[in-house]
C-alpha cells in the first residue's frame, strides 16, 4: 500500500486520506479484502472500509492496511475501534493457524492539525507548490513520512522538532555591547514579542518586536550589567530561545 498525497490538512475540522495497492492481491474464492485504519504508532484500529478511502478528525500520523481473509476462519466482530491493535489480529491469525493476510506496515499518511502549522510545514516542503509535495510517501530518510515516523515517538515531538529546526533565526553579535540585532523570519499574521531574562529568572526587558515585520529587530542592551541572559521571542504559534552574554 501507498498513498499518492500522504500529506493533508484538517479543513473544517476533517481531512480526507486514501492509499492505493502497488500490486493486487491474489484473492482466493470465498475470501474478501478489507481495508483497516490504525494510528501510525500503536497500530490501533480506528475503522475498517471496502474502500481505501477514511475521514479522520484529528492530526497525527495514519496507516491504512489491506486485509485478505475468510470471513468463515477469520471473526473479525472481535475487534473493538480505539482498543484492538493490528499487533492482536496477526496475533490471533498467527495462534489459530487461520490462513488470512495483513499488510501490517500500509501507507503512512500525515494529518497536520493547526492551520498555521499547515502553511508552515508546506512552506519548507511544497516550496509554494500546492500541488505536488516533495515528501516521500515511502522510504526510511529523514525527508519521508516513514522517517518522521521512524524518528519520534508522536506526532506532538515530530512538530515540535520540525517549527525548532525551520524557524529560521539570527541573533547577532554574541557577546552583546550596546544593542542585539535579531533576524527572524515571521509569518502570515504572525506577532512576535520577546524578552530577556537574566540568571534569577527576572525579566529586566521586554516589549512587542514589530521591526521584525522589516525583518530586522534591533534591542537596546546599553541598560544591562554583564553576564548571562536568557532572550525569548514569543508568538502564538512557536517559542524560540537563545542563550547571550553581556560583555561591557
Amino acid at each position: 500500500m501507498y498513498s499518492r498525497n500522504p500529506i493533508q490538512c484538517l479543513s473544517k475540522g476533517v481531512a480526507h486520506i486514501s492509499a492505493k495497492t502497488k500490486r493486487s492481491p491474489v484473492i482466493p474464492d470465498g475470501y474478501e479484502r478489507l481495508y483497516v485504519l490504525t494510528e501510525a504508532y500503536s497500530l490501533t484500529i480506528l475503522n475498517v472500509s471496502n474502500t481505501p478511502e477514511f475521514e479522520v478528525d484529528h492530526r497525527g500520523f495514519y496507516r491504512i492496511h489491506s486485509l485478505v481473509y475468510n470471513p468463515e476462519t477469520l471473526d473479525l466482530s472481535v475487534v473493538v475501534p480505539g482498543k484492538t491493535t493490528g499487533f492482536d489480529v496477526v496475533s490471533l491469525i498467527a495462534e489459530n493457524n487461520i490462513c488470512a493476510s495483513l499488510d501490517v506496515h500500509g501507507a503512512i499518511n500525515l494529518v497536520i492539525g493547526s492551520r498555521w502549522f499547515c502553511y508552515f510545514f508546506n512552506k519548507y516542503f511544497n516550496k509554494g507548490d500546492s500541488g505536488k509535495s516533495n515528501i516521500s510517501s515511502k522510504g526510511g530518510n529523514e525527508n519521508s513520512i516513514d522517517g518522521f515516523v521512524d524518528n519520534y515517538n508522536s506526532y506532538d515531538a515530530f512538530k515540535k522538532d520540525f517549527i525548532s529546526t525551520y524557524s529560521i533565526s539570527k541573533i547577532f553579535p554574541n557577546p552583546v555591547v550596546n544593542s542585539l540585532k535579531v533576524e527572524l523570519e515571521l509569518f502570515d499574521n504572525e506577532v512576535m514579542s520577546y524578552r530577556i531574562i537574566d540568571i534569577s529568572g527576572r525579566n529586566v526587558k521586554y516589549g512587542v518586536a514589530s521591526d521584525l515585520e522589516f525583518g530586522l529587530q534591533t534591542i537596546d542592551a546599553r541598560n544591562l550589567k554583564s553576564g548571562m541572559y536568557v532572550v525569548q521571542f514569543v508568538s502564538e504559534y512557536r517559542t524560540i530561545t537563545k542563550k547571550i552574554i553581556v560583555n561591557k
